[in-house]
C-alpha cells in the first residue's frame, strides 16, 4: 500500500497526525496553569493584598452611603417642593415676607 493511501484511511477513521495536539502543548499549558494558581494564591494570602482589598471595600461602601444620602436628600426636597406648591405655603411664605420687608 502506498503512503497515501494509509494516511487516506487514517483522516477517514478519525484524526490523523498533524490534527493531534503536541504533547508538549499539553505540558506547557498544565504548567502555566499551576505557576496562575500559585502566584494568585501567593498575592491573595500577602498582607499588602488584604489590606488593599479591605481598602477598596471600604470606599465602595462609602461610595455607596452617599449615593443613598444624596438620593434621599433629593426625594425629600421633592417631596417638600410638591407639598408646598400643592397646598399653596410657598405663597404664605412670600406674602410673610413682603410684610416683614414693608414693616422694616
Amino acid at each position: 500500500k502506498s503512503r497515501k493511501e494509509s494516511l487516506g484511511r487514517k483522516v477517514s477513521e478519525g484524526k490523523s497526525r498533524e490534527d493531534m495536539a503536541c504533547p508538549m502543548r499539553i505540558i506547557l499549558m498544565l504548567f502555566s496553569a499551576l505557576v496562575a494558581l500559585f502566584l494568585g494564591l501567593r498575592m491573595a494570602s500577602s498582607p499588602h493584598a488584604q489590606h488593599q482589598h479591605q481598602h477598596q471595600r471600604q470606599q465602595r461602601e462609602e461610595k455607596k452611603k452617599d449615593r443613598d444620602h444624596s438620593r434621599r436628600h433629593w426625594a425629600k426636597e421633592a417631596l417638600a417642593f410638591g407639598w408646598e406648591s400643592f397646598s399653596g405655603i410657598y405663597l404664605w411664605r412670600l406674602w410673610q415676607e413682603s410684610q416683614q420687608k414693608n414693616a422694616a
